[in-house]
């Protein structure tokens, strides 16, 4: 927890949810309990809170750097300035807590400052290795994660400019004008320079544009080069989109569902509208996953119950519940279970090779049963064919002799 020291006192700071602005109105309450604090009789508190509010003081900014001379001439007396100061700064960090800390430390940085920060840090995401018979340009997919490491590695140094980024990796045509970082400014140019250095982008440069490196911008090269390396690729992920690669196996399912959201919420951002289209979505996600023997019973069961009705979101929301499963038996001794509605809707015969539970009698340990179950069996069928009424085809006996049609108990027996 951080902590700060006002006027010799330790005064713990921590986040304060739903704090108000530093340049909001501070609540009559809090100037009341704070007048108080200072040593103030009721009786003084409405003059001394019209007092500050002629200065300009019921501003929680207003106490960050506080001028003695200044407040004595708003109206406040000497010898009461260090008691009103340190009332106010304390009030201030229990209202607004690390916002107003921050300011008073002195750690709200301007852009200048924190533009060397970027210059000066470390770690630079690494360079895509792009090669000539490429034409210098990595796959979208690469470009894509490159973007988002950029992002993440400046939201530690400058938030503002990583969601300016994350803008960009969303929505390569996006207005610079909705960027939230001015075009030019030094954020911009201080990412334009790590961009052009030896841990920037390196051969990929050539890809831009002349105007975009003669600016210096680092956004808009980052922009530019989306727009060549993303553009041709739109129509390219639409189509892995609409017609994926089918998931036959079970243990694969819950990547390739995820894989499927993620490039359906990317293609959301670039504006391609069709994949909220119920009858498209859900015509893709079967493609997907319809061809797995696992998930095939799932989707007729839901198929019965829904109808046209049925939902992408509804046909994953029910395959989640087995699809954490099968991925942990890929990764785990023993035998799978298949689900429920798998069992019930499974042709019969079944052709999975899967048990549904462990089986019990002769079904579960093979076709011939136990050994005292088949010599069971055999001695039943020996009697069956000696009994009485019974008929055998002619034949020889193990003696030699004829046997015929049997008429009595003594027929066709030696004497």
């Amino acid at each position: 927890m951080e902590s700060m020291v006002v006027f010799g006192a330790q005064v713990d700071v921590v986040e304060v949810v739903g704090a108000p602005g530093l340049n909001e109105q501070i609540p009559d309450d809090v100037v009341m309990e704070a007048l108080q604090e200072a040593g103030y009789q009721v009786d003084q508190m409405p003059h001394m809170s019209e007092v500050l509010r002629d200065g300009g003081y019921l501003k929680p900014s207003s106490w960050a750097v506080v001028v003695r001379q200044e407040l004595i001439e708003a109206g406040v007396a000497a010898g009461e300035v260090n008691a009103v100061v340190a009332a106010f700064q304390g009030a201030m960090i229990r209202l607004c807590g690390v916002n107003f800390a921050r300011v008073v430390k002195g750690s709200v940085h301007t852009d200048e400052e924190v533009a060397q920060q970027i210059l000066k840090a470390k770690h630079v995401p690494a360079a895509l290795e792009v090669k000539e018979a490429t034409g210098w340009a990595p796959s979208g997919e690469q470009w894509r994660e490159y973007l988002r490491l950029l992002k993440a590695w400046l939201g530690t140094m400058a938030p503002a400019l990583a969601r300016s980024v994350g803008q960009i990796a969303t929505d390569y045509m996006v207005d610079t004008k909705h960027l939230g970082i001015p075009l030019g400014g030094a954020l911009d140019l201080a990412l334009g320079l790590v961009l052009r250095g030896p841990s920037g982008l390196r051969e990929m440069v050539k890809l831009a544009a002349v105007e975009q490196l003669d600016e210096g911008s680092g956004l808009s090269l980052l922009q530019d080069l989306s727009r060549v390396v993303l553009s041709p690729m739109d129509e390219v992920d639409f189509y892995a989109w609409q017609h994926p690669v089918p998931l036959v196996q079970a243990h694969l399912v819950e990547a390739g569902m995820r894989a499927w959201l993620r490039l359906r919420s990317e293609l959301r951002g670039r504006g391609r509208a069709a994949v909220d289209d119920a009858l498209i979505a859900r015509e893709a996600f079967f493609e997907l996953v319809g061809s797995c023997a696992a998930v095939k019973p799932l989707l007729v069961h839901l198929k019965r119950e829904y109808g046209g009705a049925l939902t992408v979101q509804q046909c994953i929301t029910r395959i989640e519940v087995d699809s954490h499963r099968w991925l942990a038996e890929k990764n785990a001794a023993g035998g799978r279970v298949v689900s429920a509605f798998a069992a019930v809707d499974s042709p019969a015969g079944g052709g999975t090779g899967w048990r549904q539970g462990a089986g019990s009698g002769a079904a579960a340990e093979g076709e011939g049963g136990s050994r005292e179950e088949l010599i069971a069996a055999a001695h039943a069928a020996l009697a069956a064919h000696a009994s009485p009424g019974g008929s055998g085809k002619g034949g020889k006996s193990k003696g030699g002799q004829e046997q015929g049609q049997g008429q009595g108990p003594l027929h066709g027996t030696s004497i």
